[in-house]
């Protein structure tokens, strides 16, 4: 005999059945029996699964946000948005509300630490030369230069299968995320979830990066370049599966937050 339906689904097939009986009858507790042992005769013939429940696939693909990539967890939070905008802000808000649910992919960097940032917490910081290393052997899932600096995610740290019960969130560049969607084509990070933090406009941005002042000039003008490239991507259909535009700060963490509790269950 072929594969047959779980216990689970033969009673709540039952449960359904048992509302109306198959002859139209209303049930009494002595019919009632009768028709759960017609039912289980009749279930117990199949040759072929039944098809399982929302319930039980949550179950067999790790609960919300589906099943991904990443070593059988669930699915990847590619969060990007152009310098400036206010991705660590926005991150640091999701971590605070759901702590624990999401592990940060920490990312290598040849740019030299700004002020309060910690090595190995907000980036890998590492030379030139590591960084070369590290690019020869393959060890970077996507890497690009950006800003003048290199930057690459670990393809360890992606896969690692240590914590694949949290949410891996990826806080990348424009490349990155088309490297990345590479990889969803592949199958490598299937499933994979895409958000895009926007600013209202130029100016804006440019007032945020100077009121920073953790970079010079040529810097800052740089930077606005890569943004308004950016930004542009980031408006096309199909790019990103959610825009956030963060103009007012508390309406963008309940956006950004919202739309990713709604997405994993949180």
């Amino acid at each position: 005999m072929g594969a047959s339906a779980s216990a689970i689904n033969k009673d709540e097939i039952i449960a359904r059945e048992l509302e109306k009986p198959a002859d139209g009858s209303d049930l009494t507790e002595e019919t009632a029996l009768d028709e759960v042992r017609r039912l289980r005769a009749l279930l117990a013939t199949y040759t072929t699964p039944i098809v399982p429940t929302p319930s039980s696939l949550a179950k067999t693909n790790g609960g919300g946000g589906g099943g991904g990539g990443t070593g059988g967890g669930p699915a990847p939070l590619v969060v990007c948005g152009p310098s400036g905008v206010g991705k660590g802000t926005l991150i640091k808000e999701l971590k605070a509300r759901w702590e624990g649910k999401f592990r940060f992919s920490v990312s290598y960097t040849t740019r030299e630490p700004r002020e309060g940032e910690e090595n190995g917490v907000h980036y890998n910081f590492v030379s030139e030369e590591e960084f070369d290393k590290m690019l020869a052997s393959d060890s970077f899932l996507e890497h690009a230069t950006v800003h003048g600096n290199k930057y690459g995610t670990s393809t360890d740290e992606v896969f690692s299968k240590k914590t694949n019960s949290a949410i891996l969130l990826l806080d990348i560049d424009v490349e990155g995320v088309k490297a990345i969607k590479a990889h969803v084509s592949s199958g490598k990070m299937s499933g994979a979830k895409f958000l895009f933090i926007s600013p209202l406009d130029l100016p804006s941005l440019e007032a945020r990066l100077r009121a920073r002042g953790t970079e010079d000039e040529d810097n800052v003008k740089r930077r606005l370049g890569n943004a308004a490239k950016e930004i542009e991507y980031g408006k096309v259909d199909g790019n990103f599966d959610k825009v956030v535009v963060n103009d007012d700060l508390g309406k963008a963490k309940d956006e950004f937050c919202g739309w990713i509790g709604g997405e994993y269950q949180l």
